[in-house]
């Protein structure tokens, strides 16, 4: 039985959502500005009607930010039933891997951890994200805001 993911790179650091998780990917556009919210928070979008919140995933990690550019993506994803925007450096491939190709981590790293596994796929390490995990404060932010 094999699965798929969509890997992406944030600086030179594979990860990947399940494709299920994932409604589509965008090329970077215009982000509006929210005020007092979070640095990894950079705004929201426009997505045919729809405002959607956009999380910078370099930021979100601790990794050193970086305006956002037009060689970008957003991954747009809709968890707890809500869509989120995720900006990354590059999506790179559909990936294609077997059951046994995958290692769980949320023993080391316990249940809120972002990175719900590890994909081996030949020399790469590709760790899986939860989008509801990572998203988990912006979907607060989004009911605070009425975002709906």
């Amino acid at each position: 039985m094999a699965s798929q993911i969509v890997v992406f790179r944030l600086r030179e650091r594979e990860f990947a959502f399940a494709v299920a998780t994932v409604t589509e990917i965008l090329r970077m556009v215009a982000i509006a500005d929210v005020p007092e919210t979070p640095e990894w928070l950079p705004g929201v979008i426009n997505l045919r009607g729809r405002t959607v919140p956009v999380i910078d995933l370099r930021t979100r990690f601790g990794m050193s930010p970086r305006p956002p550019s037009l060689d970008d993506a957003i991954i747009i994803g809709e968890p707890a039933g809500r869509a989120v925007g995720f900006i990354v450096d590059e999506v790179v491939d559909v990936l294609r891997f077997a059951a046994t190709s995958v290692d769980p981590v949320d023993e080391l790293a316990g249940e809120t951890h972002a990175v719900s596994a590890v994909v081996r796929e030949e020399d790469r390490l590709i760790m899986v994200l939860d989008p509801e995990r990572v998203a988990d404060v912006a979907l607060d932010l989004d009911l605070a805001l009425g975002i709906s």
